[in-house]
């Protein structure tokens, strides 16, 4: 990868059952790379290390974290998780953009390192109308061998109380900082998301390739996808 190549990493952030993953896996299939998450946590059956995480030690994270190694990174439920730098960098050695699923503070930390080493960062929110996030949640729910009404009905809670007011609303208003923003991932309307963010890479692309070490524009919101 030449080094005036533009080091690009794509965050997808949004609602639960929004279609960040989906997403992800589209992008993955043309042209960008899914960085996979480092975690303190045991593998669970079927897991694979380097697949699914990157398992290590609660040691070797803290030291990686005090290298400043992750980009992001955050402690929950008794473990790390994380994504590292050097993870970020196995996708730029392949000359092709990162792409890695957050919620809100992820993306604003990677942004943050993103900034301090000189990359471009495309931080994409990512919607479905309440509806549609209601009806995939009852349909996870009624497929799921181990729900508990009790549990559902808190995760419930969670998406239409704090995710549609702490995330939903400041993305679509415009007072949170987004490159992109896709009111609606609807099936209908997924290639058009899809070419939309694509299209936003390929500017950095030409952008960085005509004036390198200039600014190539990432930072200007762009045109929410409908």
């Amino acid at each position: 990868m030449s080094d005036r190549q533009a080091k690009i990493l794509i965050t997808l952030t949004g609602p639960s059952l929004s279609g960040k993953s989906t997403l992800e896996k589209m992008l993955s299939e043309n042209g960008c790379e899914h960085l996979v998450s480092t975690t303190t946590r045991h593998p669970r059956a079927g897991e694979e290390h380097g697949e699914h995480y990157y398992f290590v030690s609660k040691e070797e994270f803290e030291r990686g974290i005090r290298e400043d190694n992750f980009i992001e990174n955050i402690h929950f439920d008794g473990n790390y998780y994380g994504v590292s730098k050097d993870e970020a960098e196995r996708a730029f050695k392949k000359g092709k953009p990162a792409v890695v699923v957050c919620e809100p503070n992820g993306a604003k930390q990677m942004h943050a390192y993103a900034q301090k080493e000189g990359w471009e960062c495309v931080r994409v929110f990512v919607n479905n109308p309440k509806e549609l996030l209601v009806e995939r949640f009852l349909e996870r729910f009624k497929n799921d061998e181990k729900a508990t009404p009790k549990r559902y009905a808190s995760r419930l809670q969670q998406m239409m109380g704090k995710e549609q007011q702490e995330w939903v609303e400041p993305a679509l208003n415009g007072s949170a900082p987004y490159e992109m923003v896709i009111p609606s991932f609807a099936p209908e309307s997924q290639e058009d998301a899809l070419r939309a963010v694509l299209k936003k890479v390929e500017d950095i692309q030409a952008a960085q390739k005509t004036n390198p070490g200039s600014p190539s524009g990432s930072k200007k919101r762009g045109a929410a996808c409908r």
